[in-house]
């Protein structure tokens, strides 16, 4: 039954990247529209961290260079704690913090407490806060509407 389980449960969560990201599991579109014709799985190896921070690193090279950005930013930077989760990506303009990106590695990540906090002090700060799940597809499209969504 266990087995069933696990294969039930991975259906819903394909199924539900789908609906969120309006794309099927094995298409990963570009900026130009057409289909590279490889899963954002399969692209650069498994869909590891490097994987959507490297599509996170594209984005924003291509789409957002009068921004400032940097990688890994302590939450101590918002007035925060050591406790609360390190912003994976922050976009400044001008000097001042615009969006800040955490990445989350497990399905319950946007959950926890330190998360929470976090998207508090950067909302406190006048960042808008998102978060790009690693478990979900997380293609170029879907990271790039994201981030014009939340300027």
């Amino acid at each position: 039954m266990k087995l069933f389980g696990d294969l039930l449960k991975k259906e819903a969560k394909k199924m539900l990247s789908e609906a969120l990201t309006g794309q099927k599991h094995n298409s990963n579109q570009h900026d130009s529209g057409q289909s590279t014709g490889q899963s954002s799985t399969n692209r650069s190896g498994d869909n590891d961290e490097t994987d959507v921070k490297e599509r996170i690193r594209r984005v924003i090279a291509d789409h957002y260079s009068a921004y400032e950005v940097k990688e890994n930013v302590s939450p101590v930077e918002f007035g925060g704690t050591r406790g609360m989760s390190s912003f994976s990506f922050v976009m400044y303009q001008g000097g001042v913090a615009r969006l800040t990106i955490l990445v989350l590695y497990d399905s319950n990540g946007y959950r926890r407490k330190a998360v929470r906090q976090s998207h508090e002090i950067s909302e406190q700060a006048g960042a808008k806060c998102i978060n790009i799940m690693q478990y979900f597809p997380s293609t170029y499209d879907y990271i790039n509407r994201r981030i014009q969504e939340n300027p």
